[in-house]
């Protein structure tokens, strides 16, 4: 065992006995997040009353939709204080995972690649958590890091909450599609790279995910169009170029015939895992286009990604056999 695999091994065991004091310190201190027993579709403030770090004296300049929870077609922007939303299924055995949903850094398509992808996962009994995720271009400060930061934090608060949220500390994984799948890649590769001052007693956790699920996500600068046409945090950080021997396991998932983002990016990404000794699998289904999620993947051969997704995740003891 590594050294660095060894601090999270310890950072884990550590969590285990001391979380619920650290979960009632931190609601007393900040009043971030309460550990208590959680809800289904309820939403959790990633930086609890406090403004997001470098979103301070920030207002929403649009109006958002009334319900960002159900309807497949919503999209979200325009993120001030950016939240999780937990998906507890009837029977959770402990696995959790953060979804994250694309919309090219400019928008959140959160239902297709939001609230639908958490209900499939609900249905493995694995509890999930849809990220709303604050964007680039919208007024932040380090606009290059804004939305990492978000995803550091929704990772560290899982963890710090896991016992009063039913969850195994060490089955915490994130999945992303599109920008999101940019945005897993980056947590899973630079999960020790400091995007935040610490706030409160979540941020002394491991922001690394234990495993990930990329789908047609954006890994490296080999798009299909120019690095101009391309969102600030793809152009800043590049997934393929970060890949270390700590990554975790990772499922990618793409099409051939996208035309938004070339699959070779996954292609970059999954060579960069293979060199750093990462366990990692990759599938390029012939047709299915960008942005097939669940919903447009029906009747095509790629609505087999969730079949191979779960059996994977079965491989790698996220779910039972």
């Amino acid at each position: 065992m590594s050294h660095t695999q060894k601090a999270h091994h310890m950072t884990y065991t550590y969590k285990s006995m001391y979380h619920r004091a650290a979960a009632l310190l931190l609601v007393f201190a900040c009043g971030a997040v309460e550990a208590a027993a959680l809800h289904n579709e309820e939403e959790i403030a990633l930086w609890g009353n406090a403004a997001a770090p470098g979103s301070e004296g920030l207002k929403p300049r649009t109006k958002a939709p009334a319900n960002t929870t159900n309807p497949p077609s919503s999209d979200v922007l325009d993120i001030i204080s950016p939240t999780i939303t937990a998906f507890v299924p009837k029977n959770p055995n402990g696995t959790s995972v953060i979804v994250m949903p694309g919309g090219g850094y400019t928008k959140l398509v959160y239902g297709k690649e939001g609230t639908e992808i958490a209900q499939w996962f609900n249905t493995l009994g694995i509890t999930a958590f849809v990220l709303k995720y604050r964007l680039p271009g919208e007024g932040h400060a380090r606009p290059e890091d804004v939305s990492l930061q978000d995803a550091q934090r929704a990772i560290r608060l899982l963890r710090l909450n896991a016992g009063a949220w039913g969850l195994n500390p060490q089955k915490i994984g994130v999945t992303g599609f599109s920008a999101g799948g940019h945005l897993a890649a980056l947590s899973s590769t630079s999960f020790e790279l400091l995007s935040y001052a610490r706030r409160d007693a979540a941020d002394d956790l491991s922001a690394r995910p234990d495993f990930a699920i990329l789908v047609y996500g954006v890994m490296s600068l080999n798009v299909g169009f120019p690095p101009s046409k391309l969102p600030l945090p793809v152009l800043t950080h590049q997934p393929d170029k970060l890949v270390n021997p700590e990554t975790p396991p990772v499922f990618m998932v793409a099409a051939n015939d996208d035309s938004r983002v070339d699959p070779t990016t996954d292609m970059d990404f999954y060579n960069s895992l293979r060199k750093a000794g990462v366990s990692a699998e990759l599938h390029i289904f012939r047709e299915g286009q960008h942005g097939f999620a669940i919903s447009k993947a029906v009747g095509k051969p790629v609505a087999l990604w969730t079949r191979l997704c779960q059996d994977w995740m079965t491989s790698i003891s996220m779910l039972s056999r």
